[in-house]
């Protein structure tokens, strides 16, 4: 068997941030033994490792401004071309360095064609053709009038140009130097040639399709399987010559059989589909798609013809975010009019169900006794209008708990964990001297104000994990009160912490006792590890509904949202933030909620919607145990950072048999097998360790050394324990700990 780091030393994996929502205007793939993709935004340029999964802002000299268009030049594969404003920009580095070209005359440009033949640039700026051989220019006119976007040479004779005008087509057979008119009266949008036959092209307008066999002289309209008047957008040839993809402004068709027939491929998009702006390919059949308008973003479908997968959207804002951790259960996202509730692994987009019960959601709570039942609080059309609404049935049904005019707005809801009928519910601003707390003893199915909380504003209420009862309640002005008898009745506390801006958010830890946190809109996240009598501030911006999330299975870790668009990890709160995600454009980080199921996170944020990003933790533990003699799972987890420049990797083992041996596996891949009354993940081959054994208390600790490689950041692995256990249900005698995703860092 490998040694650890021999086994990690042969593999690498990209760091992952997390898939971007919002508008995406062109994407290019780079070849290689790891495709790369670099997708261009109005903001700036993305790049991802991973096949779309996450990206990551890329790309330095680049203006953030909008990319027209991406190119790879045939002639220097390691350079690309980026056509912005009255600019082509290069890098020779996959995109982390950027240049400019001598600028061209004229207006900005639409359209990059580069020679395969001698790698010269063409470009259309709606006005003319302009052509340089390089970098240095001249640029030099080609052709004028009414030239629109397209200009594409024929891949298999570069010799062969073809652009598109308000009247017909132009024609180059001396590589871009002279064009020639060669088809009238057709405005011509998209051009795409074949890959095999330069003189096979099909041609969009905005009312038409067209298709060319002899290079353009005739053509004939192609209607099959196409909308009434499509208004072309891009035609892009797959490299077999038969596969083509005609996008439009009602949406994406694909032929088959070289552009004579085509039939609709909008499946996964939203209804109606967003505009289409880009399309690229990928290996193993992968099409990756841009667009923009409501459902833009990026998205990405393993073959033609099978769903996409929308990475993003631009649709927003998501107030609170909520997901549930069985099998089937659904996804709820908190808006300005209602709810948006998406099956399991689903988008929340305004093309999923919504639920209208005429409240601005704020705060949403899933009932613990019951996945399938939820709470949304909120506000309603009238000013102070303090609603709570309890759905069921994945929100299908709905049903008022609360509707109290001048009772304030509803932004807390908290379910009691050692009493799960109880639940408190916030409000703010609490007007009219009503109460800024709600009781509830039956899940939420009525509620009752309680007494002496008038003029509290209250932003957050939370249950002490660990002393049953008492419960902490934190007002927008920073004021603060306890109840020690599950929210009955309530004392003020004195705050010990500068306030600077509306408080926001109040949070137990529930693996530490005494560790509080908090967020101040004025001096961002704060942290007290003594029930709030001293505070530390972690020098994170927070927003007004900012959130702290917690992960099953890491004692300490803890995720934050910023006001910044930042979704922020720390080990422990002593260390220094990992970023996992940033945008810009997202706005404030509105919501966290796990999704254990799919190892991801589902964030909301204030402009771009709802965003999934992979859980790129330290740590995640994963379904998979099986039950010991003690009539428990065992438990793996891990301990602070695993960095490769901290030397070693720590990791945990409780609930175990006292005494009992066992031994761990570790493994670069997964792969599910139903055994010993469990799933062993861990695929084959992997790494095992010496024999272990549990103390008295069933405890046992495993370290092991990690390679000081930057190779090797970003890589995952998949751990799992199995422990001698004869009076196990299972009659192997063997229980199974569940399996831990371990992410490296550096």
């Amino acid at each position: 068997m490998l040694p650890v780091p021999l086994l990690l030393s042969l593999l690498q994996t990209p760091l992952s941030l997390g898939p971007l929502g919002g508008d995406a205007q062109a994407v290019l793939v780079l070849p290689g033994p790891n495709p790369v993709l670099l997708v261009a935004r109005s903001s700036g340029l993305l790049r991802s490792t991973d096949g779309g999964l996450s990206f990551f802002p890329f790309g330095s000299g680049l203006p953030a401004a909008l990319i027209a268009d991406f190119e790879l030049d045939p002639t220097q594969p390691q350079r690309l071309l980026a056509l912005v404003g009255n600019e082509v920009y290069q890098s020779v580095d996959g995109g982390a360095l950027w240049t400019a070209s001598l600028p061209f005359p004229g207006p900005a440009g639409r359209d990059l064609a580069v020679s395969p033949a001698d790698g010269s640039w063409l470009v259309s700026n709606g006005s003319a053709l302009l052509r340089a051989p390089g970098e240095f220019g001249p640029w030099t006119q080609v052709a004028a009038g009414s030239i629109l976007e397209p200009v594409e040479f024929a891949p298999s004779n570069p010799q062969r140009v073809y652009a598109g005008t308000l009247t017909g087509l132009l024609r180059s057979d001396d590589g871009g130097q002279s064009f020639a008119p060669i088809g009238g009266n057709t405005w011509v949008q998209a051009i795409g040639v074949s890959p095999l036959d330069p003189n096979l092209l099909l041609f969009g307008s905005n009312a038409q399709l067209r298709r060319s066999t002899n290079g353009g002289l005739s053509s004939t309209p192609i209607t099959s399987g196409l909308p009434t008047n499509p208004n072309a957008e891009f035609l892009r040839f797959e490299a077999g010559g038969q596969g083509l993809w005609f996008g439009h402004l009602s949406g994406l068709a694909y032929s088959s059989d070289a552009g004579l027939t085509f039939q609709a491929a909008n499946q996964g998009l939203t209804n109606p589909p967003p505009i289409p702006t880009d399309l690229a390919f990928g290996s193993g059949g992968l099409v990756f798609l841009t667009a923009e308008a409501s459902g833009g973003g990026f998205y990405r479908a393993p073959a033609p013809l099978q769903p996409w997968l929308h990475l993003g959207f631009a649709d927003g804002p998501i107030v609170d975010v909520l997901v549930g951790g069985t099998p089937g259960s659904a996804r709820i996202g908190g808006t300005f009019n209602g709810v948006f509730v998406a099956p399991q692994g689903g988008k929340l987009s305004p093309s999923a169900y919504q639920a209208d019960f005429g409240t601005s959601t704020q705060v949403l709570a899933r009932d613990p006794l019951n996945p399938g039942r939820f709470l949304a609080g909120g506000v309603g059309a009238f000013i102070d209008d303090a609603k709570i609404a309890v759905l069921t049935n994945e929100g299908q049904s709905v049903q008022l708990a609360l509707n109290a005019f001048g009772a304030g707005s509803v932004q807390a809801l908290r379910f009691n964990p050692f009493q799960p009928t109880q639940v408190l519910a916030g409000v703010f601003p609490g007007d009219f001297g009503n109460s800024a707390l709600w009781r509830s003893v039956d899940s939420g199915a009525s509620f009752q104000a309680v007494p002496g909380t008038a003029g509290w504003a209250t932003r957050a209420v939370t249950y002490d994990p660990f002393v049953p009862g008492r419960v902490l309640q934190l007002s927008d002005n920073g004021q603060w009160a306890a109840s020690n008898n599950g929210g009955q009745t309530w004392s003020p506390l004195q705050p010990a912490w500068p306030v600077s801006g509306p408080s926001a958010t109040l949070a137990h830890d529930p693996s530490v006792p005494q560790r509080l946190w908090r967020a101040d809109t004025g001096s961002g996240w704060w942290i007290s590890n003594d029930g709030g009598g001293s505070w530390t501030n972690l020098g994170l911006p927070a927003s007004l509904d900012a959130e702290v999330l917690f992960v099953p299975g890491q004692p300490e870790a803890a995720i934050l949202g910023t006001s910044n668009g930042q979704v922020r990890y720390l080990a422990t709160p002593a260390a220094a933030s990992i970023l996992l995600y940033q945008e810009p454009k997202s706005g404030a980080i509105n919501g966290l909620a796990l999704d254990p199921l799919l190892g991801s996170i589902l964030v909301g944020t204030s402009l771009a919607g709802a965003v999934e990003l992979p859980l790129a933790v330290p740590f995640l533990p994963l379904s998979g145990a099986s039950t010991s003699s003690l009539g428990t799972q065992p438990q793996l987890f891990g301990q602070g950072l695993p960095s490769i420049s901290g030397g070693s990797l720590q990791l945990r083992l409780t609930r175990l048999p006292p005494g009992a041996p066992g031994l761990l596996g570790i493994s670069t891949g997964a792969s599910p097998l139903p055994l010993f009354g469990g799933t062993l993940l861990p695929a084959l081959p992997f790494f095992v360790s010496s024999a272990l054994a549990a103390d008295g208390a069933g405890n046992a600790g495993v370290s092991f050394p990690l390679p000081n490689n930057s190779n090797l950041v970003g890589l995952f692995l998949f751990s799992q324990a199995g422990v001698i256990d004869p009076a196990a249900p299972d009659p192997s005698g063997i229980s199974l700990t569940n399996p831990l995703r371990i992410k490296l860092f550096d």
